[in-house]
């Protein structure tokens, strides 16, 4: 049987109610080479039926059931195991993909063989605000990126990746598609790591010498509703604090050390979200740890402002939001 250009992994975990529209961007791609590679974590639901019935239509979709949840880096690494593919395309269970997304894609890739990871903008699509913004306008640190122009409106990145990706990821999954020998050189999601772990791969990935580039314009809908993990915000932001300090630890051991005070300014940052979300919720015992915890990296005005801030409550940081919005 001969190979598919494109491999698509697909990890899911209890998600039948949004599979059927996700599934049906994937297939109704424009470009026919890829199979379809679902990694089911251990669902509870209907999405083994839903599956099998997607199966009986496409041969394209491969399906494989995990025999308990495992979490997301397990699944997507558990699809990397089965790939047969030359690229990798990620793809999350609650986003859907514009129909030109993989030709756009592999259109470049082969065009420029030395680009080792390939990204897109995106539409974030938040179902709870009722928002819809383009991702690259979203995370207007990408413009401090140092750049080439490839061809119309695609841009490899020459420096300054992972600095600006430690102030802000605004690589989405769903974008990505990925050379296979990237893996077999750098290696795959960590399985350490519960949330972030996308981030921290990425920096490994530039730390191994990968080179990125970016398509500038939206290739998928990401969509933020209350069950997305884009929308899980305390506990991801505790995760990222462990993520943070794994990519610290490769930075070193890479001898960049250059990249520490980027990695300090996020960490920081990192805390000042958890002392907002701890005031909105008045728990000050954890206000405390968090502060005591930021001071190990340094004394800083703005983690005392908001530790200060947290003790006021929900109130305060209302009446603090709604101030700074005005300004």
């Amino acid at each position: 049987m001969t190979a598919p250009m494109v491999s698509v992994i697909l990890p899911t975990y209890n998600r039948a109610h949004l599979l059927p529209e996700v599934l049906d961007s994937i297939l109704g791609q424009n470009f026919l080479n890829f199979e379809l590679i679902v990694v089911d974590d251990g669902s509870r639901d209907s999405t083994e039926s839903l599956i099998k019935e997607f199966q009986a239509r496409d041969s394209r979709i491969y399906y494989k059931k995990l025999p308990r949840n495992m979490g997301l880096p397990n699944a997507r690494n558990e699809g990397l195991r089965n790939i047969r593919g030359k690229y990798v395309a990620l793809a999350d269970s609650d986003d859907l993909w514009e129909k030109r997304k993989l030709s756009r894609q592999i259109q470049v890739l082969e065009a420029h063989p030395l680009v080792g990871v390939l990204f897109s903008d995106f539409w974030d699509v938040d179902e709870v605000k009722d928002e819809r913004i383009k991702g690259f306008e979203k995370f207007t640190t990408i413009r401090k990126l140092k750049t080439n122009r490839l061809a119309d409106r695609v841009f490899i990145i020459e420096d300054g990746l992972i600095e600006t990706l430690l102030a802000g990821n605004f690589i989405a999954n769903p974008t990505v598609i990925i050379n296979r020998d990237v893996f077999d050189r750098c290696g795959f999601f960590d399985t350490s790591l519960t949330m972030s772990e996308d981030l921290e791969l990425w920096v490994r990935f530039s730390l191994c010498g990968v080179k990125f580039a970016f398509i500038d314009e939206p290739l998928i809908e990401r969509r933020i509703h209350p069950e997305s993990i884009t929308g899980q915000k305390e506990k991801a932001w505790n995760n990222r604090i462990f993520t943070l300090l794994k990519i610290r630890d490769e930075m070193e051991a890479a001898g960049r050390l250059d990249l520490i005070p980027y990695f300090k300014s996020s960490l920081k940052r990192t805390y000042h979200n958890l002392l907002r979300i701890y005031g909105q919720k008045w728990r000050v015992d954890k206000s405390l740890c968090t502060f005591i915890r930021a001071l190990k990296y340094g004394f800083d005005l703005k983690s005392l402002g908001w530790f200060l801030l947290s003790l006021t409550g929900p109130l305060g940081i209302a009446l603090f939001t709604k101030l700074r919005n005005r300004l």
